[in-house]
């Protein structure tokens, strides 16, 4: 995707005399958030801003999950004691 049709649906169609600072930083913020050839991943081409970063937030939280579900398990192989590993996942 072009750059300036990216700034576009990034911070909207502006007139020249409306873009300030608070505009291009809000530019390069959501530039950062972005996967880095976010075209090129077959996902999320064609995709809307919006969408990608939801995408991304969706697999954040599935990671997150697994990654948290993992840690519980963990926790409870740790003791022989059943009110030890009760009190563990429960705290």
């Amino acid at each position: 995707m072009p750059i300036y049709k990216l700034f576009i649906e990034i911070v909207g169609d502006l007139p020249l005399s409306e873009i300030n600072d608070d505009v291009a930083l809000t530019y390069v913020e959501t530039l950062k958030k972005l996967p880095a050839n976010m075209n090129k991943i077959p996902a999320y081409r064609g995709k809307t801003i919006e969408l990608v970063g939801a995408m991304m937030l969706e697999q954040n939280d599935e990671w997150s999950l697994q990654r948290r579900y993992m840690q519980l398990e963990g926790l409870l192989s740790l003791s022989d004691n059943q009110s030890a590993r009760l009190s563990a996942v429960i705290n």
